[in-house]
């Protein structure tokens, strides 16, 4: 399971964020998010984009890369295969993505100037 290692915290965090007025529900919300915070690294929409060096995060996030693959992963999250925990307004997802090695990811996406957390895959049974 792919996850975010927090420096400052020293802990792992999940993808996610406050929901935006665009968001239709938890699942396009949960959506664009990874698809923000993992820079659109994954799915058909990914063609492993290199972003200009001292991006930041606000301009990423608002990239057409990311807003195609927000879709893609809506799909998948409506779709079959998808663990799905919510109440009390949080909601978790879970659903299989392809493997990219975290060196990879964070090489990549470690240009973001901005960018504190640092990509960790963790064995699934260990996070539940």
């Amino acid at each position: 399971m792919l996850t975010q290692m927090h420096p400052q915290a020293g802990t792992l965090v999940d993808f996610g964020g406050a929901r935006e007025e665009s968001d239709s529900d938890p699942i396009v919300c949960a959506a664009r998010e990874f698809a923000e915070e993992t820079a659109a690294m994954f799915g058909a929409a990914a063609s492993r984009m290199a972003f200009p060096e001292n991006s930041d995060s606000h301009s990423i996030q608002r990239s057409h890369e990311v807003r195609v693959a927000a879709l893609e992963f809506e799909k998948k999250l409506r779709g079959s295969g998808v663990c799905h925990m919510g109440e009390n307004g949080y909601h978790c997802y879970l659903c299989e993505v392809e493997y990219i090695p975290s060196d990879v990811l964070n090489d990549t996406i470690g240009s973001v100037k901005d960018r504190i957390c640092r990509f960790q895959w963790i064995d699934v049974e260990a996070y539940l």
